[in-house]
């Protein structure tokens, strides 16, 4: 078993690697359905698309000049939006930390102990290894579902994921690592459709999708193409190191030689973003410079860190406020044209 410290050096060896805003009044089609299983059932007609502008505009984020920078990119069609677990978990969804929380409850039924000091990558090891795969996916899956049955408004009508749908040209291809199925349902609840890609061999529909979420972590009804345990990390890295073709992480990789990235959700804590920091350190080196990225983050401490990348510039804002403003500035251009 590899433990944290031992997991970064095998990857250091391998790839070089060392209060609430103002918001949006969105107005949703209704839907009948929160259960993460079904499809999303709407019952009146989706909303239009110049939705009514926030009653107190999001002046200070509007007037930063590196989000005033990515308005720039995303009215291009050169930027694309890599959701990570934050968002998610605004909307009601499960932590990271409530996840490791649950695998230590149900190793202790087993009469095992997790140590307080394991990050979920290892816990979740342990676990597979005790229990089985299936059954580890099926922990994980139930507290998804046990927190998204209690909630009205249901969590893909809540927080970022209210605006996500009606943003122009950045809704095209979302990449995520989130295993739930809360972008889609999003686009469902707007009228639209949203096709999920998880497999590798899935890659050649993605150009056909009107709007298309690309998975990088796996879906929950595919329990092998889940990334969850140091192995799947490991092997998640191997795909990025090598830009293996054919692969849901080499195709991601590969798109950032071509468009600016807007990272979103995540927490530098994360063990995600060992994968996204070589991805995007692979991209600045290898392949093309000056297409810069952007970080999105509520904490003044991680947007200092993650500027230390390289090409990556970050903006201070919660997921939702950030979603808010640029909203309304993609929607006064429309106005405006």
């Amino acid at each position: 078993m590899l433990s944290e410290q031992e997991l970064a050096v095998k990857m250091d060896g391998d790839g070089n690697i060392v209060g609430e805003g103002n918001k949006v009044t969105v107005l949703k089609a209704r839907t009948i359905n929160i259960n993460l299983d079904s499809p999303v059932k709407t019952v009146s007609k989706p909303p239009p698309r110049i939705l009514t502008p926030p009653s107190a505009p999001q002046t200070g984020l509007r007037q930063n000049s590196k989000f005033q920078q990515i308005v720039q990119w995303v009215k291009r069609d050169q930027a694309r939006l890599f959701i990570g677990a934050g968002v998610s978990a605004a909307a009601g969804m499960p932590s990271t930390a409530q996840l490791l929380a649950a695998l230590r409850a149900e190793a202790k039924a087993y009469g095992v102990l997790i140590p307080a000091g394991d990050s979920f990558p290892e816990a979740a090891q342990k676990m597979e290894k005790l229990v089985g795969r299936s059954l580890l996916v099926n922990i994980l899956r139930r507290e998804f579902d046990d927190a998204a049955l209690p909630m009205q408004p249901p969590a893909y009508e809540r927080g970022a994921y209210r605006f996500i749908p009606y943003l122009p040209k950045l809704n095209r291809l979302m990449l995520t690592t989130n295993w739930d199925p809360l972008l889609k349902r999003a686009f469902e609840a707007a009228g639209e459709s949203a096709r999920e890609f998880w497999k590798n061999n899935q890659l050649a529909g993605i150009p056909a999708a009107d709007h298309a979420v690309l998975k990088l972590h796996g879906n929950f009804s595919d329990a092998e193409s889940m990334i969850i345990t140091e192995t799947d990390y490991v092997l998640a890295m191997q795909s990025i190191i090598k830009h293996t073709a054919g692969t849901l992480w080499g195709y991601a990789a590969s798109l950032l030689a071509q468009y600016s990235f807007i990272f979103v959700g995540y927490s530098l804590s994360d063990p995600t973003m060992r994968l996204l920091q070589r991805m995007v350190k692979s991209a600045t080196e290898t392949w093309h410079k000056g297409i810069p990225h952007y970080f999105v983050t509520p904490f003044d401490e991680e947007a200092r860190v993650a500027e230390q990348w390289g090409e990556v510039r970050a903006v201070v804002a919660s997921p939702e406020d950030f979603f808010a403003a640029l909203l309304e500035a993609l929607q006064e251009g429309v106005r405006d044209e």
